[in-house]
């Protein structure tokens, strides 16, 4: 059996030596735990009264206090708690163009990239709260031909908290990407880690801005058709 000091005197031990405590000079708001039960009894200055509907139990990680992915809440310091990967989407509309437009394809807003031409998009998007690197980037389209689209991606990220400064920039090399050639479904070209691999620290209200090119005039883009882009989608971890 053990005595514990506190607002309120209370012993622990078992329900057989409640009756040791008995004889013991007790005080109204006394109290007993049995520790075989999990019963809890207050003294009322005649008898032991079961108080365990007002006693707030010994707390045991994953018997009456849950945990989070398996670690105790119990105890000090901090849980890391993950929230899986956040995904964005940089729509038509958001960020710059050059060369390329923005025009209406199949009832929706798309990005186009003209065949035979040197052109640019530039999507832009925050950082979200949690975020502190790229996991991925998926540029999503509208596919009209079998031939490949020879493009480079670029990206640069800017200090959220003092406008205009640059932190860094990454790219990758012009590449053949092959099309779909299944007339008006959707594809979507999985961006080299190489294109955003340099912008690590990111923090939250950070800017990142996608530099998409299409070299539509060189002799290696064999697609022959308009680029429609819908979204560039980025994964962030």
């Amino acid at each position: 059996m053990e005595f514990i000091k506190g607002y309120y005197r209370t012993w622990v031990g078992t329900a057989a030596e409640i009756t040791d405590v008995t004889t013991l000079n007790l005080r109204i708001s006394d109290i007993y735990i049995c520790s075989d039960s999990n019963v809890v009894y207050r003294w009322s200055g005649i008898a032991w009264v079961d108080w365990s509907a007002a006693y707030q139990a010994l707390l045991v990680s994953g018997n009456n206090i849950k945990t989070i992915n398996g670690v105790s809440v119990l105890g000090t310091g901090d849980i890391t708690i993950g929230g899986g990967d956040m995904v964005i989407d940089a729509l038509p509309g958001n960020g710059y163009l050059s060369g390329a437009v923005l025009v209406p394809y199949l009832n929706n807003p798309v990005i186009r990239l003209q065949d035979a031409q040197n052109q640019f998009w530039y999507p832009i998007v925050k950082i979200p709260l949690g975020a502190t690197s790229i996991a991925s980037i998926k540029l999503k389209y509208i596919s009209n031909s079998t031939g490949n689209l020879y493009m480079l991606f670029h990206t640069y990220s800017w200090d959220g908290t003092t406008p205009g400064t640059q932190k860094t920039d990454t790219s990758d090399t012009l590449t053949a990407y092959a099309g779909a050639g299944v007339t008006d479904e959707m594809n979507s070209i999985t961006i080299p880690v190489e294109a955003y691999s340099n912008l690590t620290n990111l923090k939250a209200d950070d800017i990142v801005s996608l530099i998409i090119r299409r070299a539509g005039n060189e002799a290696d883009d064999t697609y022959n058709a308009h680029l429609y882009v819908l979204t560039v989608e980025f994964t962030f971890a």
